[in-house]
């Protein structure tokens, strides 16, 4: 027998849920480039997308259920294609492409997107000037989903670097944010 989490996603055979979360909390997909420069390397971290999500932990992988989604100012301010805002994306990483989770603190009031998207989501007062994140850096050529699939289109577009050569690293990154998050 299948199980099924989220509005219809079902799990693989052996595929055990872990955590399920109370209740939606934000989520922040980042991408993180080194940049070759004349003198030296140049540290860029672009937040690309803005989420109210559920974020699904089997032993397996973690699984995130996007309801609303907004791609940052920067994208939009570079001409980027819009983002389906409709519900149901999915961002799927397996467990053994996560490099790292840690702890972080997002400074809310710095980051003006996510200011005017947490005030368009009715969440302001849950969050103050700073919220706790659990901050998940992770392999992106083993992630699956249509989240995973805008960003590409957006790197492979040119958004975030006009020459890829001069791109050293790269990094994807999801901070999923709130007090359970942290908890």
């Amino acid at each position: 027998m299948s199980k099924v989490i989220g509005l219809f996603k079902q799990l693989e055979e052996g595929e055990e849920l872990l955590y399920e979360p109370k209740d939606s909390s934000l989520a922040i997909l980042v991408k993180e480039l080194e940049v070759k420069k004349l003198m030296g390397v140049e540290h860029r971290e672009h937040m690309l997308i803005y989420a109210i999500a559920y974020p699904y932990l089997t032993n397996k992988r973690l699984l995130v259920l996007a309801l609303h989604q907004a791609e940052s100012k920067f994208l939009l301010d570079h001409k980027a294609p819009k983002i389906p805002t409709r519900s149901g994306a999915w961002l799927e990483v397996p467990i053994k492409a996560v490099e790292v989770a840690e702890l972080k603190s997002v400074d809310v009031k710095k980051d003006h997107d996510l200011f005017h998207f947490l005030s368009w989501a009715g969440l302001k007062e849950e969050f103050f000037d700073r919220a706790p994140a659990v901050e998940v850096v992770y392999e992106e050529k083993h992630v699956a989903g249509r989240m995973k699939d805008y960003v590409d289109m957006i790197v492979e577009m040119g958004v975030l670097v006009k020459d890829q050569r001069k791109v050293e690293r790269s990094f994807d990154k999801l901070l999923w944010g709130g007090e359970e998050a942290a908890a």
